[in-house]
């Protein structure tokens, strides 16, 4: 069952395409301007008018995860992990308080890889590491990455990038997600690198400050209208 869920109204008169997308977490060992944000969750073409709308089903949880995308990391690469391990952040109001865990990565065959005998544990507060050794250079020709994952919002059994960064050799990184995420109507695809700041119409959800179920109506202007909750016909994801 997911633990948050963002409803969207299409009143805009026009079929439209809804994306969701996380906010970039901070990453130490990580330069601000190549933490590359994903397009985490897409919904089918959905109908103005009649109460159609979607729902985006969110899940609190996190995974650690790798690849190798088909180009080098930038605006527009369509990006899929081809490993990943779930993750526990670091939180000091569990009792006994909770280590975050800490994965390692080797690239094996000029593939990155978990290896399960290496995990550890960080102090760090809301965060996870993944650490590389030295088993391969940066840059290389299949432009390795790393970053954080969550559950598909649209298929629950999948887990997507919603963050990556380029994988260097011998580097520890530590990840702080957070419950907050964007929407917004576009030509993109689940996957796709975007740049937040030039998508001009978009709305954010911070879920350390909302009900865990919110509902935006998309109107003809192509704002994102907060809404108090309504019955309709649901296209739930």
């Amino acid at each position: 069952m997911a633990d948050y869920s963002i409803t969207i109204f299409n009143e805009s008169n026009d079929d439209a395409i809804y994306y969701l997308f996380q906010e970039p977490p901070k990453a130490d060992k990580a330069d601000d301007q190549n933490i590359f944000t994903n397009i985490y969750g897409a919904s089918p073409s959905i109908q103005s008018g009649d109460g159609s709308n979607v729902v985006f089903a969110i899940h609190k949880e996190w995974f650690a995860i790798c690849g190798t995308p088909p180009a080098p990391l930038a605006q527009g690469v369509k990006v899929s992990s081809s490993a990943r391990e779930s993750v526990l952040l670091g939180q000091s109001d569990a009792q006994p308080p909770q280590l975050g865990t800490v994965e390692f990565i080797h690239a094996n065959d000029n593939s990155p890889r978990f290896v399960d005998a290496k995990v550890s544990v960080t102090s760090a507060l809301g965060g996870f590491g993944i650490t590389t050794d030295d088993s391969f250079s940066y840059p290389n020709e299949r432009h390795f990455f790393v970053g954080v994952g969550g559950r598909d919002p649209t298929n629950g059994t999948k887990v997507v990038p919603t963050v990556v960064v380029e994988a260097h050799p011998n580097t520890a990184y530590t990840f702080y997600p957070k419950s907050i995420y964007w929407i917004c109507s576009g030509t993109f695809e689940a996957g796709e690198i975007v740049d937040i700041k030039t998508i001009t119409q978009k709305v954010e959800v911070d879920f350390s400050k909302e009900f865990p179920d919110v509902a935006y109506t998309h109107n003809s202007f192509g704002d994102f209208v907060k809404q108090a909750s309504r019955k309709s016909r649901m296209h739930r994801l």
